[in-house]
């Protein structure tokens, strides 16, 4: 099967992605196209995808997964990702740096982009906890918790962004829901 190239004029508009559109946009493969899921996708788990375009479009989203599931759960700011694969010396479709160009330069922040310079009524470290709440917690399944986010992560990315041991503790236990348990993730039932 042939791989037919992203509609650029419909991704323009579509600032936050999923990690394996990121990564089929940036070998400018259109993610939306038929016959690229595989057959056992629903194997994945709600939410996911088990899409495949090759052996460079799988290395590329395992490097992604490695490198950046724990801080964009539900899905990444196109500007931010290029700029992550660009750090990582990734060969890029033109079209792809220049979106996320005119998307960064034209696009009113939204709420988990919010700052004290887009917001300055709200503090830096309010900020970043809704930033949290929506990247770790945005699109949890209640129903499956063997994919809720562990604290630990989300501890790490609000340590990334300045705050405390302390404050990182707190502020992941703040933004976990009420109907998330605590404690240890249960043992995956399909290992049997």
């Amino acid at each position: 099967m042939a791989l037919i190239p992203p509609n650029w004029d419909t991704w323009r508009h579509i600032p936050k992605v999923e990690l394996w559109e990121a990564v089929a946009l940036s070998l400018n493969i259109e993610p939306r196209q038929n016959g690229l899921i595989r057959s056992h996708s629903w194997m994945a788990g709600p939410g996911r995808r088990a899409f495949t375009a090759g052996k460079e479009f799988d290395d590329r989203l395992f490097t992604v997964e490695r490198a950046l599931s724990d801080y964009y759960v539900g899905g990444i700011l196109l500007p931010a990702f290029v700029k992550w694969a660009t750090g990582a010396q990734w060969e890029l479709p033109m079209e792809l740096p220049e979106i996320a160009e005119d998307q960064g330069r034209t696009a009113a922040p939204t709420p988990d982009e919010e700052t004290p310079a887009t917001n300055p009524n709200k503090s830096d470290k309010l900020a970043y906890l809704n930033q949290a709440a929506l990247i770790f917690w945005g699109k949890a399944d209640k129903n499956s918790r063997t994919a809720h986010p562990n604290n630990a992560a989300v501890e790490v990315w609000l340590r990334d962004k300045g705050f405390s041991v302390r404050l990182a503790q707190s502020g992941a236990s703040i933004i976990r829901p009420e109907w998330a348990g605590t404690g240890r993730k249960p043992e995956n039932s399909d290992a049997a």
